[in-house]
């Protein structure tokens, strides 16, 4: 599954119908907007040879004005409308292996729907989680502060189809938490360092 892929299309009819009545009625209101131009046209003509009332004129033009504020607002709705239906189609947000599907052709889901359609589990990069004994603590940080924020050097071992693995080596970004649990002498408690992280798998 690559991100951007399409995984699953809600049923569209009716917001597409809500889209086509927008277009509809901004089609029909742009017309009279057209017609009423037209006129005004023509009633600036005619008030100019003293033809026409001075308020026919202006009344013209405010017509004009409101068709045109008219014409906005159907413009908004027909974006709305569009965006709404944009809604029906469902994107991979990451690339990844789709995991368990969480509903099925024909249930109802809406914005309350708090479990999702399906789960996506990224596979590039991946995160590793490794221990690291707490009397190691200050060699980890004193090597961290030589590496000046360039990071430590970190192997891991993929998989390989003989089955002894190629290396990944990759600079971790080190996240740290305290585990306490019993030392093997029972006469105290001993803490474990946790690390993680992500190393590529494109190669």
């Amino acid at each position: 599954m690559q991100a951007g892929q399409l995984l699953a299309e809600l049923d569209p009819r009716a917001l597409q119908a809500s889209l086509d009545e927008a277009q509809g009625t901004q089609a029909q209101n742009q017309a009279e907007l057209k017609n009423a131009r037209s006129d005004l046209a023509r009633y600036e003509r005619l008030y100019r040879q003293d033809s026409v009332s001075a308020s026919s004129w202006r009344a013209q033009r405010a017509l004009v004005r409101q068709l045109q504020a008219r014409s906005t607002a159907d413009q908004a709705k027909v974006d709305n409308a569009r965006v709404q239906l944009g809604y029906t189609k469902i994107h991979a947000p990451v690339a990844g292996r789709l995991g368990l599907l969480k509903t099925n052709i024909g249930a109802m889901i809406g914005p309350s729907t708090t479990d999702g359609l399906v789960s996506i589990v990224q596979t590039d990069p991946i995160s590793v989680v490794f221990g690291v004994p707490e009397v190691q603590l200050t060699a980890l940080r004193d090597a961290m502060a030589t590496a000046a924020g360039n990071g430590l050097e970190v192997a891991g071992l993929g998989p390989q189809r003989a089955g002894s693995g190629w290396p990944v080596a990759a600079s971790p970004r080190w996240t740290t938490r305290s585990t306490p649990r019993p030392d093997r002498c029972g006469c105290g408690r001993a803490s474990t360092i946790r690390a993680r992280r992500s190393f590529p798998t494109s190669s």
